[in-house]
């Protein structure tokens, strides 16, 4: 499904920039197979993206090798934002 939340959306481009897109789609396959929202970012698919499930602790084969990068990609979503934002408020329109 779409991601239609403007604010959602730049998340999940930033988290596809840093990781790739298989992995950020793997995800959101993952989030939707715990129920969560494959459409949220923070506390869903960025949580399958950077951690194992306690439901299923062995990682698909996709990440199994690259989980440090896999682990950065939150934090690089979070200091894109945060950067953006910080930017915003100091600089005048």
């Amino acid at each position: 499904s779409e991601i239609t939340d403007p604010r959602e959306r730049i998340s999940f481009i930033l988290a596809a920039y840093n990781v790739g897109l298989g992995k950020v789609l793997s995800a959101r396959e993952r989030a939707t197979k715990y129920g969560k929202n494959p459409n949220k970012w923070s506390g869903n698919v960025g949580y399958y993206l950077t951690r194992r499930s306690l439901k299923d602790p062995k990682l698909p084969a996709d990440s199994a090798t690259d989980l440090s990068t896999d682990a950065g990609a939150g934090r690089f979503v979070e200091d894109i934002l945060d950067r953006y934002q910080h930017y915003r408020n100091n600089i005048p329109e």
